[in-house]
């Protein structure tokens, strides 16, 4: 997992997610190393893919907020909006102290208004 979060910062994405991916083979069961894959995948706007392995990583560990932080943080910029404002409320109902997740969940909360706005 190390490996993989450490190509993630370095803007090595591609290698990342092949050594993710390598990871998950020899440990398939694994939340840790699907939850750096699927983050690896969402800014490689694989959504699809990513949010399927944090939904198995969250089937396997629902109680950690940082999984369901960075799962709204996907559905958001996917356009999910609903589901954004659900695993939002989710992590910061684990852990109100969540890093960004409030900022996120705010920003979100703003968008949403504008759009109810725009609507009416």
């Amino acid at each position: 997992m190390g490996t993989t979060f450490f190509y993630s910062h370095e803007g090595n994405l591609a290698q990342a997610e092949m050594i993710g991916k390598e990871s998950l083979k020899l440990l398939p069961k694994d939340h840790t190393i699907m939850f750096s894959l699927a983050n690896v995948l969402g800014k490689l706007q694989k959504y699809k893919e990513s949010e399927g392995l944090f939904l198995t990583a969250l089937k396997i560990n629902p109680h950690i907020a940082s999984y369901h932080g960075n799962l709204a943080v996907l559905y958001h910029r996917w356009g999910k909006l609903d589901l954004a404002k659900k695993h939002y409320e989710l992590s910061l109902k684990l852990d109100p102290m969540a890093p960004g997740t409030k900022e996120n969940y705010n920003m979100l909360r703003r968008k949403l208004e504008q759009l109810q706005k725009g609507n009416a």
